[in-house]
């Protein structure tokens, strides 16, 4: 039984460390986009942000809430680049931007409000206060 643990937790150390290829990254980067596309929706109900605009450092913040919410964000540095260790994440910002740009294409669907309420680890508080930066930025 203790090779059996020892050879699972080796398996999954060593899923960590391989290097991953541009092809297998750009399809756990387009299904991440996918699943975020849909928790950003889930998430605003206001007119999202022309493409080019500069990203609100409120919206990197939902990006990185998210992954680390969903499981994303973990020791596996290789697999989505190389972030800094004292900012959010290790996930590189230039890749949150990207998938925050993104989702900001004008016909991402809004959720009902019913849906909103029910946010994953967004309190009440933190989606106002979101909502009134959105605001003030406009």
């Amino acid at each position: 039984m203790r090779i059996v643990c020892l050879l699972v937790l080796l398996s999954l150390i060593g899923g960590c460390s391989h290097s991953v290829t541009l092809q297998e990254r750009a399809e756990q980067e387009a299904i991440f986009i996918q699943e975020f596309r849909q928790e950003f929706a889930k998430r605003l109900r206001y007119p999202l942000f022309a493409p080019g605009d500069e990203i609100p450092e409120a919206d990197v913040m939902v990006f990185f809430r998210f992954a680390s919410s969903s499981g994303r964000i973990s020791s596996c540095r290789v697999q989505y680049g190389a972030g800094n260790d004292k900012s959010r994440s290790t996930l590189d910002e230039v890749f949150a931007k990207r998938v925050i740009a993104t989702c900001r294409e004008p016909d991402l669907p809004v959720a009902p409000p019913a849906l909103l309420d029910g946010g994953g680890g967004f309190s009440f508080k933190q989606r106002v206060m979101f909502r009134k930066e959105v605001e003030r930025l406009r």
